[in-house]
């Protein structure tokens, strides 16, 4: 049968799958962004020393290579409400393109190669997986093109000047900046999977201590239902056992002494008692109590006063169950010394069609230890007691 619990389970699946895709969408944004501001410092270095050399050597075609990649670095910074695919293909392609502009210039001696390999890295990391190994394929292909036009002349190659460029102020400068733009953008892009790792780690490791603690809870659940149910079945057998016991019971004094011991042993309770009326309805007096508490209790005529400020009392004159389960906090408790550990009673009418002729208290050393089930099932037991007693005055 579907649940509404399981029915939920695929949507549940996608709402997750959607949370994280836009998890990932923003954790490339804040790596664009950051690289952006990154390159976008050095951009204007790179502008400038490559401008001076383009001039020295006549290569001015270049700066069609250039211009456009680094505008669209500083279009993509400042105007931050262009679609993030967009910034992000401007961005890659600014980076693509200095990449090739230093490889026309100064073939293998330039910073080419630098950044043709963190050309396809950071397509990876701004657009996945597939457009980087795209990116590995179109930096290989670049590379190995542009040598073998230079090799048969379809390229112009580069003269010996730019590519002895050691004693080169230009180059040096030029060379410096690709290594700090270059990385700049790897150390911010690495830095920012490195600190989003490590907060998915942390809340992996929070949410795993929250999914074991909450194990731990539901096998807690089970085991207290679980031994609740058997104490409830072990109650309920003892609650037919003591019926069958009342029916074969004939004398009245051994009648109570049986029920109350088997109330007290079978629903582990720390006292148990049985007061009947007297011949005035004026008084309920003790008959049968478990324990030392109760012998003593018996001997000296306990006897409690009906509509009093008792449990007993108060049950025998409202023909009703009164629970209480903290005696401290229940003005009706009755203070008794013999009993100094009871924290909670219950005290059951003992009701033969309209004539009530006593009540039956169980007590517990625990706050809280009756509920609406142990009310009915010693309610019925003190009802068959009830109509024992009324059988055998007859």
């Amino acid at each position: 049968m579907t649940t509404p619990e399981t029915s939920n389970l695929p949507s549940q699946k996608h709402g997750l799958e959607a949370i994280s895709s836009a998890s990932h969408e923003k954790l490339r944004d804040q790596i664009l962004t950051a690289s952006l501001y990154a390159g976008s410092i050095f951009a204007a270095l790179i502008f400038a020393t490559n401008f001076i050399t383009l001039r020295n050597t006549g290569n001015w075609y270049l700066m069609y290579l250039y211009i456009p990649a680094l505008g669209s670095v500083f279009i993509s910074t400042i105007f931050r409400k262009i679609p993030y695919q967009i910034r992000a293909y401007g961005f890659i392609f600014a980076i693509y393109t200095v990449g090739m502009a230093s490889l026309l210039t100064y073939g293998v001696s330039g910073t080419a190669r630098s950044w043709l390999v963190v050309f396809p890295i950071i397509t990876a990391i701004l657009l996945g997986t597939k457009p980087g190994i795209n990116g590995v394929i179109i930096s290989l292909a670049s590379w190995g093109l542009t040598g073998l036009f230079m090799n048969v002349g379809i390229i112009p190659q580069p003269s010996l000047n730019e590519i002895q460029t050691s004693t080169s102020i230009g180059a040096w400068i030029t060379g410096a900046a690709a290594i700090l733009g270059l990385s700049a953008i790897a150390a911010i892009s690495v830095g920012i999977l490195l600190r989003n790792l490590e907060q998915s780690n942390d809340q992996a490791r929070l949410l795993s201590e929250r999914l074991e603690q909450e194990r731990k809870n539901l096998e807690e659940s089970v085991k207290d239902r679980t031994v609740d149910l058997s104490r409830r079945l072990v109650q309920i057998r003892t609650a037919a056992e003591i019926s069958r016991s009342i029916s074969g019971v004939l004398e009245h004094s051994d009648l109570l002494h049986t029920v109350v011991n088997l109330v007290q042993e079978r629903f582990e309770l720390y006292y148990a008692g049985v007061f009947l009326l007297d011949d005035q309805k004026e008084y309920a007096v003790l008959q049968a109590g478990t324990g030392e508490a109760g012998k003593k209790m018996v001997a000296e005529g306990h006897s409690l006063s009906v509509g009093g400020t008792s449990m007993i009392g108060w049950t025998c004159e409202n023909r009703q169950p009164r629970i209480a389960l903290d005696v401290g906090q229940d003005a009706t408790q009755f203070n008794n010394p013999y009993l100094p550990y009871t924290r909670s009673e219950l005290a059951l009418p003992l009701v033969s069609g309209d004539e009530t002729l006593g009540a039956m208290t169980v007590q517990s050393t625990m706050p809280a230890a009756f509920d609406d089930n142990d009310i009915t099932l010693l309610q019925g037991i003190a009802d068959s007691l009830a109509t024992a007693i009324q059988n055998a005055r007859l």
